[in-house]
């Protein structure tokens, strides 16, 4: 169910001063949706407008943190290409421009798109 980001598999919790995104997608083992690169990045606004809040940590429910994009079923011939991702979709230039520190707390797999530290 999504919650205040707008995307299913993100879950944003405040615990005292830190800011908690946790990608959880359990039945695609944390595989990104478009939806969840603008969630993202809603997390990395909400903290750094949100003056009670020091930080965001970035965490993956079922022990795996992001395997990337989520490319199920893209592999069948005749179906249509994987729209190309451009870089306004992507939350690197969102957490790299924050006012607030945030941490990847990788717990598992950690590949592809998933991959945000510069």
């Amino acid at each position: 169910m999504a919650d205040e980001l707008g995307a299913d598999g993100l879950r944003f919790e405040r615990d005292r001063a830190l800011g908690w995104l946790t990608i959880d997608r359990p039945h695609a083992r944390n595989a990104f949706t478009p939806a969840m690169y603008f969630g993202i990045k809603k997390a990395v606004h909400l903290v750094n407008a949100d003056k009670e809040l020091a930080a965001l940590i970035i965490t993956g429910a079922g022990g795996v943190f992001a395997p990337g994009g989520d490319l199920a079923g893209r592999s069948d011939p005749g179906d249509e290409p994987i729209p190309s991702i451009g870089a306004h979709m992507l939350p690197f230039l969102t957490i790299r421009d924050s006012t607030a520190p945030v941490i990847s707390a990788v717990n598992g797999i950690c590949q592809a798109v998933a991959c945000w530290s510069r």
